[in-house]
């Protein structure tokens, strides 16, 4: 189908989804029915006047023959029947007239149909001049057959065929006088007067190449009408000039296909309605025959009408020899003999109603007979036989041949309308009727079209083509048939035109949306205007900085945002708007690339490094903090340069791997420029200063948390966190879709997320199956970025920055990949409930920035509820976190005073780990000591690459790329990997040197002490020797620890035993240290334990001061007492020597006590080699900030530094770990406790902040609030006291109301629902509660309280607890502001003042029973009751306008204007009120159709408000009501927003006054239904609301009422005394006043 044909079918589809559509095909349905009746009547009238025009079976009657013979013909000569016959000679040489004709007479009487044969004597065929030439016919040509008898032109013809040809033919003729009878033979030369009518009654139309169209696909323009081709083995047709493309709305193949146009032969007729078409493709035999329908522009083949076609009368279509074609597009066909049929004559009736079409077969002499009626528009079943005559009576004698000779032959008798003129006004009755003076053929043409038009109304699959026939149809028949106009008429015109006037509103309809697809495409062409210019600037070649690269793809991305903005329009060109997204995604994944390739170029950062330079040299010219500040700050700008580029570039995609890394490093050496130049001023700025000193290591610290990635960002404030954990979040998201599928990646990824942010709950899911798992990941991904871009859109001021967002932003456009993602593999489900989500988000988005700009001030931080109230707006999310306080763990709730301590074993045994922000740092180990560590043992692995670490950038360089995939442990890039390079610089050849004295002096002391232990186990030591010695040869050789490792397995546990059994206090690492430490010495093939110079200087010192002093004697005797005891001895020597150390003042080399108590015990048993080696080193030039450090410099021991890392790596990571892991399953224990999800307010996306909100119902609630909270500013009040009490009947919004306040104050909102609670509550103990439900209910409440700040306490329906239970709130609405809760099983006393605290509660004045709900004296007293079912002073147009405000999103006319703003929804309101609005007024375009559309709908909704008003106002006070007082029953229907909306989704601009009380009736008449009693009387109250009430609807509500007031005067329901003692009070009082008459009267 071509383009226009598809905007079309476009437009018809998008008409057909409308409700418009279904109501006025309803109508027009309903109207063709009536006027269906109306015809029928006036057809039945016309039908007993004039008669009807039936056709039935007289009678069968039989011609006989003297000689066996094949009937062939009949004709009426006159009154008598002339038949034919052809007769076998037989043995006779000629044949005489008599043997061929017969003369009949037909008698048509009372007694019944008599065919009696008239004498062929002194008739016309036996006058001498027709016996001669007759007796020459078989002289000559003794086998002639008899062929046709025929009347035409007043002669009678009788034919004879005397050769093999048709035409060869001997024609003998009469003339006929006026009465049909024969006057006179003429001769027997009449050819040319048997001549047929033309086979077709019209001329063909040859199409030649004048006609041709060329292009790709050339067709024959045929009456720019339909355009038909013969090419690509189709015989094609189109509806459009369209040569671009080769398809078509008709399409018929070929014989040959490879055929160009001029190989076919084209011929066509215009008809009018349809055009005939035949064409003779190349190289085949028959021609081919089409119908193409104007009206409803399809094409049907129909090869029949080769034979003949005739039109129908009054333009009603075609008839052929099989068939007829009505223009309406009907096709009907039948069964008739294979021969060549030819249209022989029309005979019309009299009365016009009927006309009779026979077709004659020439070869066999066979007729056809079609009798086709003009009212029904219908043929009836064609009548065939071998010649027929109409009687001037209209009778009809059908002649039947047999196959074989016979010589009995039957004919048929019918009668039919098809009398002659003569007879006919002989008949006809006068009259001076309407219906007489019209006349049956008017009348008849006039019902024909009528009916027509009933049939076009009734059409199931209407189009616009459809509705103008019906308009045209319609005036056509006013303009000719002008007695449609007369008043006995008069039913029948107005039915026509309401007919009319249905179809001109359908075709409003489609005007309509051609309207507004004008629009919107003009909108769409001033996008891509604005695109192409766009593109056009686009010159990535001549850019020189990366400012432009960045300013243009934020530029295209804004354009997205303004094409995402089109498709809020109605009937937007889809296939239009995906090709402007095509030529834009194109244009900026070139550009996108183009600055992947400017940025991956060294040169392209220049800039940066240019002012990177000039503000180092400020740096170090700087003479006081505030130039320093000012440096600082500068840097601060830069980073967030870099920023902008870094995260419009993370958030791209593709690019070469290659060329991204180069990116990345090009950004990430101008970051670590950055972080090392700004380090340096903050380190001089913090010398300044303590305090200062102290913010900037703050400001360090949320730094590196920041730069997971490249070391980004400079956090100032607390408030940032989510910003920074937004673009967080989004990165780690870009990879769960990426790598979602892989189990690997996903749990990489979910732990970062875990030690990003505490408050994120990692979630994985183990599926059965890899798809499901797959659906699941994508759905619970798409769930957190939807949370995200929730938090991030608080921030839109404006309009425009949100559609720019929701257009143009990563992760909006990952959510929708997603949703695709979920419906290509069948999760229609959730990807339907995300989309939802994310235009739900959209929604409430754009209503918070209207807020914004309309209630809210000061950045959004302060919101103004009525003109005088300014409140204080809470910006801090909920959330469950872990606080340590006063050295307790406690459960905090954000933004409240929630404080609970939590005594839990799993985090009180990991207590020394609470202050510890991240595994890489801890008070012990500075960031870069564990990362210059850990890059050590990756060079000490067997076979790693030889590294020159003299050569600082290299290996800086090396340990940057090392540090980088460790996202975890949160290296600053530029800092941590530049002094980790420092320490390895220094550390790395002092390890190399020191070999095996790198482990420290206790894990040696204890591996010798151990050995030593051992020794005497001679066999057990030699196994593990050579088992060592092995290992170490295998190490040396092969690279290959395996062994080695296995025997350090091995040996660990043993160690451990002896150092547990001498009671050596050593942490676990220091036991895997000296394992270690032993195995590798033992490996080694020497057998000497190396020891350092300071522990065997410590031991010589030892050892002559002893001697020379003579206590060396007591030394080894206190050793030989513990003899055997080595742990003992250990205890002594250590006291020994420490005594030493400070007597000879060398208490520096007690470092290495442990390893010269090992010297001194193991002297006997182990050779020792002391090694001059230099272990203590200070490196200066650090960057980074730790309690280490000093002067920014560390001082460092190798062996102590091994040590170090190695616990913290073993023990300190592990525990910590722990830790981590066990806050967050306590976190989503207690989060599953608390219920938090529960009290975020939520308002309904279909809330919109109408003008009674704005203007009475958030005043009176700020004029609480402020009573109750005090507001911003030093009017703020400090008697903090009050309740709020909204009542009306249930929908009115009242949750809805609050729930959107706690929602714009951000308060925690803390909804009560007292049904739960019931009657039998009167505690506020949850433990006091009857069942679960309560209990539960009465722990939210005393949750509230314990959070004390920033809650609003919302106690909804009321009506349904108990009055003690409401006494519980009396003081804390008073000035006390204080309760008595009960939490934990406690009792405690809340002090609400001063707190951001406030209570609400709501309900409906009754219960279900009908009880008057009782609030105490007090607590009402203490409130400010608000009805909000009530029209308040002075506020009801803004209270009957609310109605039609909540209306709005439930009508999808109306839904647009919801999300659009209201400014322009009141003016729409003025207009359908009456008021005149220019244009111009309105803030978005509107065509004049949609303005008509909506005002229509407005309409509508205000007449249905109307009764939902009169309804709630009857519902208020029959409520309001005493049962006692009633004089008619309770009125329980209910007029609120619920039922507005209702009505409202069925609001369309087209409904009628009837069918819009007929949705009305519908809508009540179901609410009716769900009452438990009393529906009849209710919908009878309802009636007499309306006034529509019927005479017996009148009748049975005042039966009703008296009924009722009977009832009520006895007493009804009563107990059996009070009723007795009711109507005896009756009786006296009736009897009273009947006495008191009496005494009146006398």
């Amino acid at each position: 189908m071509n383009t226009m044909s598809k905007e079309h079918s476009s437009v018809e589809n998008i008409v057909r989804e409308s409700t418009a559509f279904e109501t006025i095909q309803r109508r027009l349905r309903t109207q063709g029915g009536e006027l269906g009746a109306s015809i029928g009547e006036l057809n039945a009238a016309r039908a007993d006047v004039f008669g009807s025009s039936s056709m039935a079976l007289l009678g069968r009657a039989r011609v006989r023959t003297e000689n066996n013979a094949i009937a062939r013909d009949m004709v009426r000569i006159g009154e008598q029947i002339l038949f034919g016959f052809n007769v076998q000679l037989g043995l006779r040489k000629e044949l005489e007239a008599s043997d061929i004709f017969a003369l009949y007479y037909l008698k048509d009487d009372e007694e019944g149909l008599e065919l009696s044969e008239a004498p062929m004597a002194d008739s016309f065929l036996t006058e001498s001049r027709f016996v001669q030439d007759f007796k020459e016919l078989q002289k000559y040509y003794s086998h002639a057959t008899l062929v046709q008898l025929v009347t035409l032109n007043n002669k009678l013809l009788i034919a004879f065929q005397i050769g093999e040809k048709l035409s060869d033919l001997r024609v003998f003729r009469w003339e006929l006088a006026a009465g049909g009878e024969v006057s006179r033979y003429i001769d027997n030369r009449g050819e040319r007067d048997l001549a047929f009518p033309d086979r077709f009654a019209f001329a063909w139309q040859t199409a030649g190449r004048d006609m041709q169209e060329q292009g790709r696909a050339p067709h024959l323009n045929i009456l720019d009408t339909v355009f038909v081709d013969n090419l690509r083995g189709n015989i094609t047709f189109k509806i459009e000039n369209n040569t671009s493309s080769g398809e078509g709305v008709f399409a018929d193949p070929v014989e040959s296909d490879s055929q160009s146009l001029d190989d076919a032969s084209f011929e066509y007729a215009d008809l009018g309605a349809v055009v005939l078409i035949r064409i003779l493709p190349f190289n085949e035999k028959q021609w081919r025959y089409y119908v193409f329908n104007r009206a409803e522009q399809h094409v049907k083949r129909v090869d029949a009408m080769a034979g003949s076609v005739v039109e129908l009368p009054e333009n009603h279509g075609l008839i052929f020899p099989s068939g007829y074609y009505l223009n309406s597009g009907e096709l009907t066909t039948y069964e008739v003999p294979e021969e060549d049929l030819r249209f022989k004559r029309m005979v019309r009736s009299p009365n016009g109603e009927d006309v009779l079409y026979i077709f004659y077969a020439p070869q066999t002499g066979q007729v056809v007979l079609y009798r086709y009626n003009l009212i029904r528009k219908q043929v009836d079943t064609p009548m065939v036989g071998h010649g027929a005559a109409i009687l001037e009576n209209g009778h009809l004698a059908i002649f039947y041949a047999e196959d074989e000779p016979t010589l009995v032959h039957p004919i048929q008798v019918w009668a039919t309308p098809f009398m002659s003129e003569r007879f006919h006004a002989q008949d006809e009755v006068r009259n001076d009727t309407p219906l007489g003076r019209i006349g049956n053929p008017d009348l008849v043409r006039g019902i024909a079209e009528l009916n027509s038009i009933v049939q076009l109304a009734n059409e199931k699959q209407a189009s616009e083509r459809h509705f103008n026939a019906i308009i045209r149809r319609v005036d056509r028949t006013l303009n000719q048939f002008h007695w449609i106009g007369e008043a006995d008429f008069q039913a029948i015109h107005a039915a026509l035109e309401q007919l009319k006037h249905t179809a001109e509103l359908m075709l409003d309809e489609y005007e309509k949306v051609q309207a507004i697809r004008a629009q919107t495409a003009q909108a769409l062409d001033e996008v891509e205007k604005q695109q192409a210019a766009l593109l056009r600037e686009l010159k990535p070649s001549s850019w020189k900085t990366p400012d432009l690269f960045v300013t243009y793809l934020k530029h295209l991305r804004d354009h997205r945002g303004r094409l995402m903005a089109l498709r809020e329009r109605r009937y937007l060109d889809e296939e239009r708007l995906q090709a402007l997204e095509q030529a834009l995604d194109k244009a900026e994944q070139s550009l996108t690339q183009q600055t992947f390739s400017f940025l991956a170029q060294p040169e392209a950062l220049d800039g940066y490094r240019e002012t990177l330079a000039a503000l180092k040299e400020q740096v170090g010219e700087a003479e006081n903090r505030q130039q320093l500040a000012e440096c600082v700050g500068r840097y601060r700008e830069l980073t967030s340069g870099l920023d902008m580029i870094q995260g419009l570039l993370s958030s791209m995609s593709g690019g070469d791997a290659i060329e991204q890394t180069r990116i990345t490093e090009n950004i990430s050496s101008i970051y670590a420029s950055i972080n090392q130049q700004r380090s340096e001023a903050e380190i001089r700025l913090r010398e300044q200063g303590s305090a200062e000193a102290q913010a900037q290591f703050a400001a360090q610290i949320r730094l590196f948390e920041q730069s997971l990635a490249n070391g980004v960002g400079a956090l100032r404030e607390p408030d940032d966190c989510d910003q920074l954990m937004t673009r967080i979040l989004d990165q780690l998201q870009e990879l769960e879709s990426q790598f979602g599928e892989f189990d690997e990646f996903l749990t990489t990824i979910l732990e970062q997320r875990e030690s990003a942010h505490e408050s994120i709950e990692a979630r994985r899911q183990q599926l059965q199956d890899e798809r499901q798992r797959r659906v699941s990941t994508l759905t619970d991904a798409s769930q957190r970025i939807l949370a995200n871009v929730e938090r991030r859109t608080e921030r839109f001021e404006t309009l425009e920055e949100l559609h720019s967002f929701f257009a143009a932003d990563a992760m909006v456009g990952k959510v929708r990949s997603m949703v695709d993602e979920l419906r290509e593999m069948g999760g229609n489900l959730e990807a339907d409930d995300i989309a939802g989500r994310l235009r739900s988000s959209q929604d409430a988005a754009m209503r918070s920035v209207r807020d914004r700009s309309d209630i809210y001030e000061s950045g959004g931080d302060v919101i103004r509820l009525g003109p005088r109230h300014r409140f204080s707006v809470n910006q801090q999310h909920l959330d469950l976190t872990l606080v340590p306080r006063q050295e307790r763990i406690m459960l905090h709730l954000t933004g409240t005073q929630y404080y609970e301590p939590l005594e839990d074993e799993r985090l009180t045994e990991l207590q020394d780990y609470w202050g510890m922000l991240l595994p890489s740092e801890s008070p012990a180990v500075y960031r870069a000591e564990y990362l210059a560590y850990r890059f050590m043992g990756e060079l000490a692995q067997p076979g790693a690459k030889p590294l020159n670490v003299e050569d600082f950038s290299e290996l800086q360089r090396q340990i940057a790329n090392f540090a980088s995939p460790r996202y975890r442990e949160s290296y600053e890039k530029g800092i941590h990997d530049h002094d980790a390079a420092l320490i390895v610089r220094t550390l790395w050849p002092a390890r190399q040197s020191a070999g095996l004295l790198g482990f420290g002096p206790l894990p040696r002391g204890l591996a010798m002490l151990f050995w030593a232990a051992r020794i005497h186990d001679e066999e057990a030591t030699r196994n593990l020797r050579a088992r060592c010695l092995s290992a170490g040869i295998l190490c040396r050789i092969m690279n290959n620890e395996d062994l080695l490792n296995a025997l350090i397995q091995e040996v660990q546990p043993q160690l451990g035993a002896f150092v547990s059994a001498q009671q050596i206090n050593c942490s676990v690492s220091e036991i895997s240290s000296a394992t270690d430490f032993l195995v590798r010495q033992l490996a080694e093939e020497g057998e000497r334990f190396p020891v350092t110079q300071y522990a065997a200087s410590l031991v010589e010192s030892f050892t002559t001061s002893m001697q020379q002093q003579g206590h060396y004697a007591h030394f080894q005797e206190a050793l030989a007492v513990v003899a055997g005891n080595p742990g003992a001895r250990w205890v002594i020597t250590s006291h020994w020597l420490q005594a030493h150390a400070g007597q000879a003042k060398q208490e520096a080399l007690l470092h290495y006590l442990p390893e010269a108590i090992a010297m001194l015990n193991t002297a006997d048993r182990l050779a020792t080699a002391p090694h001059n080696v230099e272990l203590a080193f200070t490196i200066t030039g650090l960057l980074g900030q730790h309690g280490r450090l000093e002067q920014q410099e560390l001082t460092l021991q190798l062996d102590d530094f091994q040590e170090r890392l190695r616990h913290h790596e073993q023990v300190v990571i592990r525990d910590w770990t722990a830790l981590q892991e066990r806050r967050q399953l306590i976190l989503r224990e207690q989060r599953e406790r608390l219920r938090l999800e529960e009290y975020l307010p939520k308002p309904l996306n279909s809330f919109v902040r109408n003008k009674l909100i704005t203007e009475s119902y958030l005043p009176i609630i700020g004029d609480n609030l402020a009573k109750q909270m005090g507001t911003v500013g030093d009017t703020r009040r400090t008697d903090n006291s009050g309740l709020l009490m909204m009542i009306s009947p249930p929908g009115y919004g009242k949750t809805t109301l609050m729930e959107y306040v706690a929602n714009r104050l951000g308060l925690i909102f803390m909804k009560i629902n007292c049904p739960s609670l019931g009657h039998d509550v009167t505690s506020l103990d949850p433990e006091a509660a009857t069942h679960s439900t309560a209990r539960a209910e009465l722990i939210k409440l005393n949750l509230a309280f314990e959070m004390g700040n920033n809650v609003m306490l919302y106690l909804d329906d009321i009506q349904h607890t108990h009055p003690e239970f409401l006494q519980k709130f009396i003081s804390l609405c008073d000035g006390s502001r204080r309760v008595d809760g009960i939490w934990n099983g406690r009792t405690k006393t809340y002090d609400m003042r001063g707190k951001r605290f406030c209570i609400a509660m709501a309900g409906n004045p009754y219960t279900e029973s009908g009880d008057v709900f009782k609030v105490p004296d007090m607590l009402a007293n203490r409130a400010d009751v608000y009805n909000l079912g009530d029209v308040l002073s002075g506020m009801e147009e803004v209270f009957a306008l609310s109605y039609i405000e909540n209306a709005m999103s439930a009508n999808t006319v109306l839904a647009s204007l919801a999300t659009r703003g209201m400014d322009d929804f009141y003016r729409f309101v003025d207009i359908a009120m009456g008021r005149e609005v220019p244009s111009t007024d309105f803030e978005h375009d509107y065509s004049a159709a949609e303005r008509e559309e909506i005002v229509a709908v407005l309409k509508n909704m205000f007449k249905a408000r109307e009764v939902v008003l009169r309804v709630n106002q009857q519902y208020i006070a029959s409520s309001a009501q005493a049962d006692e007082y009633r004089t008619e029953p309770s009125f329980r229907l209910q007029g609120s927003y619920r039922n507005m909306n209702r009505l409202a989704e069925k609001m369309s601009p087209i409904l009628s006054d009837d069918e819009l009380e007929a949705i009305i009736d519908d809508h009540y008449v179901g609410e009716a239904q769900l009452l438990t009693q009393g529906a009849e009387e209710n919908l009878l109250k309802l009636k007499e609301l309306r006034g529509t009430l019927s005479e017996a609807e009148k009748q049975r509500w005042d039966d009703i009422k008296r009924e009722f007031q009977r009832r009520q005067l006895t007493g009804g329901n009563e107990e059996t005394g009070a009723l007795v003692v009711r109507q005896l009070s009756l009786i006296a009082e009736g009897v009273g006043q009947w006495g008191k008459g009496i005494s009146g009267e006398s």
